[in-house]
């Protein structure tokens, strides 16, 4: 494949990459997330999970929380959460 890129006029130099900077990007962030003991969620303007570290996943157990509903979860109404201006915030898990 990249015999061929090379032929291509105007190419200057080809290399193979075994992984994007994106991908490099998200395995460090997602090893950054798992050695965080404190549960940290991500999730959407409907409440919808995104992503979640281990320390949250091991707060229901047996469920994969992602994908799921916030307000499944906790005793604050998804409104409530997405109403507050902080970056982060105390909820307690049902």
């Amino acid at each position: 494949m990249l015999k061929l890129l090379s032929d291509i006029d105007g190419i200057k130099n080809c290399i193979e990459i075994s992984e994007m900077p994106a991908e490099v990007r998200e395995k460090h962030v997602q090893a950054l997330l798992a050695k965080i003991s404190d549960p940290i969620l991500d999730i959407d303007d409907q409440g919808k999970i995104l992503a979640c570290n281990r320390a949250a996943q091991f707060l229901v157990t047996g469920d994969n929380i992602t994908k799921q509903n916030i307000g499944k979860f906790i005793d604050v109404s998804v409104k409530d959460l997405l109403q507050k201006s902080e970056f982060s915030i105390a909820v307690n898990f049902l």
